[in-house]
């Protein structure tokens, strides 16, 4: 699987077991962790001064792992037991300045960090989801055909 994608000011790329990041590295979203180069990357969101991707380990049948570097204190520090709360089948994420939103397999979103702008707090009837996205301090998602947001500047 190839992978490529853009954040504010740095981009990824993940390819045949091999992940980079380049640009702008503040505070160090662009520095890939040894750590995930052992596994599979399912998807990478960027935000302005983090990134993240979505792992399971190579060649087993596992739920798949969040796997974040850079600026992430928010994730940590407004989530507790990070490893627990996404050991689920998820298959996207989406990194916003403060908060990630992640579709799971039965394609039901959760979202977790900073709620100051309300961008945690998805509408109801949000299941089926089939695409999920991330501004600054908002989030969207393709549900039903229709593109639903909420948020700031939603």
């Amino acid at each position: 699987m190839i992978i490529l994608k853009s954040g504010t000011a740095h981009n990824c790329s993940s390819m045949h077991s091999l992940t980079t990041c380049w640009g702008w590295n503040f505070y160090g979203q662009t520095v890939v962790p040894e750590s995930i180069q052992s596994k599979q990357i399912h998807d990478i969101s960027l935000g302005v001064f983090n990134s993240c991707a979505l792992v399971s380990t190579k060649n087993k049948i596992t739920f798949n792992e969040l796997e974040c570097w850079g600026h992430v204190k928010f994730i940590y520090n407004k989530t507790k037991n990070i490893p627990q709360l996404f050991k689920f089948n998820s298959s996207k994420i989406a990194l916003g300045v403060e908060h990630i939103c992640i579709l799971n397999s039965s394609k039901s979103i959760k979202c977790f960090g900073d709620n100051s702008f309300n961008q945690l707090s998805q509408p109801e009837k949000m299941c089926p989801t089939d695409s999920i996205t991330a501004g600054d301090r908002h989030s969207c998602a393709l549900t039903h055909g229709l593109v639903m947001c909420w948020g700031s500047d939603k």
